[in-house]
């Protein structure tokens, strides 16, 4: 069956990782950046990189400290005063790594600001780089910087930082603000690492981003409905981050944005097509890639409740 071929087919291309983007989910006092468990890693090994204590970690994620964690498994690690900066204060020779928000439709730098403890607008505007207050739905803004040490930020995928002209933060509460200098070979005791503001698409959320954003561009009567999901096995998705879906009533090819409520999450997935008539998806609206729903949270073995949005 078509269907099946679909299901199986494997995408060879991989996407070269030279720094995955970290990216913010959740709003003030509930901020988080959402981490996908590699091979060998325990929650003391990412407490440590993330500048927590594996208590806490465990604590956040309701698991016991000495659980042992799954590949793909997402963690989510909290974001607080001790290891995200958004204030001008002494980081000696922290790491700091900027952490970034997806702009949402219909969302301002005010929003934005209120959403994200509260940091100046003009701070924003100042570590974005922008000249007004205008933004655009699918930009990535950096909202505040991970702090951490080079010595305890080991992942495979992340380049060695270049060194750049000490910068101290701007305040949160400043009118006055500075950009970030651009790099520099000289050695200091403060290093930022500097990804690009737009066109990330290696972050868990799904290559089939940009393509979603265009697709509903200038379109304000997006259709939203909600309903059970399940997964299907597939084997694109887990390096690619190429995530698809079988929707009934939905033109193939349709890209779509799929969000679990239950823990504030969300994937952008392309169609292949409709669900096949089987007893096992009655009930259910879509089914996506395990890779997909592994992002989400879902249970492999369960039914999810999903919002879909797309462009009718």
């Amino acid at each position: 069956m078509k269907w099946k071929i679909l299901l199986l087919i494997t995408l060879s291309t991989q996407i070269v990782l030279g720094q995955t983007p970290l990216r913010i989910e959740g709003n003030t006092p509930n901020l988080y950046i959402p981490h996908t468990v590699a091979v060998k890693e325990t929650l003391y090994s990412i407490s440590r990189a993330f500048n927590l204590t594996p208590k806490a970690l465990a604590s956040y994620n309701n698991v016991d400290i000495n659980t042992k964690l799954s590949v793909d498994q997402i963690i989510r690690i909290p974001l607080t005063t001790n290891n995200f900066l958004q204030a001008n204060t002494k980081h000696g020779e922290d790491l700091l790594i900027p952490v970034y928000h997806v702009v949402q439709p219909k969302e301002g730098l005010y929003r934005i600001s209120i959403n994200h403890n509260k940091v100046s607008m003009d701070v924003l505007k100042s570590w974005n780089q922008l000249t007004s207050d205008t933004i655009h739905t699918g930009a990535n803004l950096i909202v505040g910087y991970l702090r951490t040490k080079q010595s305890q930020w080991a992942f495979a995928d992340t380049k060695k930082p270049e060194s750049i002209p000490p910068s101290k933060v701007p305040a949160s509460n400043s009118t006055t603000t500075t950009p970030i200098p651009p790099s520099s070979n000289t050695r200091h005791n403060d290093t930022i690492i500097q990804t690009p503001a737009t066109n990330i698409n290696t972050s868990m959320i799904g290559f089939f981003e940009d393509a979603y954003i265009h697709s509903i561009a200038g379109n304000v009567n997006l259709q939203n409905v909600s309903g059970y999901a399940a997964s299907f096995k597939s084997t694109s998705g887990w390096q690619d981050k190429k995530y698809y879906a079988l929707m009934n009533n939905m033109t193939s090819g349709t890209y779509i944005k799929i969000y679990n409520a239950a823990n504030n999450t969300y994937v952008f997935a392309k169609v292949l097509g409709n669900l096949p008539e089987m007893k096992e998806n009655d009930g259910l609206i879509i089914r996506i890639s395990n890779a997909a729903a592994a992002v989400l949270g879902m249970n492999d073995a369960g039914k999810t409740t999903v919002q879909i949005t797309y462009k009718p």
